[in-house]
């Protein structure tokens, strides 16, 4: 991952798995500037990994997170429920690659207006 400079970013990563569910979760800060890149899926299973990513990064001073869900495979109203919660304590998620599926539940739940989606 890389910062929009171009400047590389050394990511942190782990893996949750929950009732047959995998998501990897890898993250990033470089000051108030965060990155998250998810694989897998954001159900009711994983939602508390990921919502706990985001947390982390606007505890440790992110208030711009860049996130990547290029690799998520569903997503669903946990999606949505987090990044409502992340803007809400302060961090600003932007999307900075999503699949097609994960941009019609960000459409669906009337947030791909709210959130900028970059590529």
């Amino acid at each position: 991952m890389t910062f929009p400079e171009g400047r590389p970013m050394t990511p942190t990563t782990s893996t949750f798995a929950s009732g047959g569910v995998r998501i990897t979760l890898t993250s990033s800060l470089d000051g108030h500037r965060g990155a998250l890149a998810v694989a897998g899926e954001i159900d009711l299973c994983t939602q508390g990994a990921f919502g706990a990513a985001l947390a982390g990064l606007a505890a440790a001073g992110a208030t711009e997170v860049a996130l990547d869900l290029s690799e998520v495979t569903f997503a669903g109203a946990s999606l949505l429920h987090e990044l409502a919660t992340a803007r809400a304590a302060g961090a600003m998620p932007t999307i900075a690659s999503a699949t097609p599926s994960v941009h019609r539940v960000l459409v669906a739940g009337g947030l791909a207006a709210d959130l900028q989606l970059v590529a």
